[in-house]
């Protein structure tokens, strides 16, 4: 059953649908649905059927996912798309060349899940006083060789400074 099946009229006048409508509509397609075309619909715009600015309501027997190429081709190539069913398009190019798309099915059953993983557990830490991985003499190590690589490097470029203006002078 949809997630739009008890939807109200503020959800279907919305020009996107909400999230639970988006993820049906992407698996229900699982491809773009112009024929022979295998582009995720992950990657695919939703686009309504009946066009949304000629009332045609955000559910999901009026959406499908179309990959961007043949989203354009619908709309700028002069297609004609029916939805007879949700998931069942009817096109028809311009040329007159008509097709039939239907959602893909899944003939197999779905593996069962895989149990969660047991996390690892996190390392012991003992806190400054039990690691012997400090070194208590690093600060006497690593200061003279910082100094020694700040005092060789280049001197910076010091930004030239403007002489002070005289109040008496006009502004320009």
């Amino acid at each position: 059953m949809p997630p739009d099946a008890d939807a109200d009229d503020a959800d279907l006048a919305r020009r996107r649908p909400g999230a639970e409508v988006d993820r049906w509509i992407r698996v229900r397609d699982r491809h773009c649905v112009a024929p022979s075309c295998h582009r995720p619909a992950h990657r695919a715009d939703l686009d309504h059927t009946r066009a949304h600015a000629l009332g045609g309501p955000t559910s999901s027997w009026n959406l499908g996912a179309w990959c961007r190429h043949h989203h354009r081709a619908k709309h700028h190539g002069g297609w004609s798309v029916r939805q007879p069913a949700p998931g069942r398009f009817e096109i028809r190019t311009r040329a007159g060349i008509a097709a039939t798309t239907a959602p893909r099915r899944i003939t197999a059953p779905l593996p069962e899940p895989r149990p969660a993983a047991r996390p690892r557990p996190l390392p012991v830490d003992a806190g400054p006083a039990g690691r012997d991985d400090i070194d208590p003499d690093w600060f006497r190590k690593v200061a003279p060789r910082r100094a020694a690589r700040d005092a060789a490097a280049e001197p910076r470029a010091t930004v030239p400074t403007t002489p002070p203006r005289d109040p008496e002078a006009p502004p320009f």
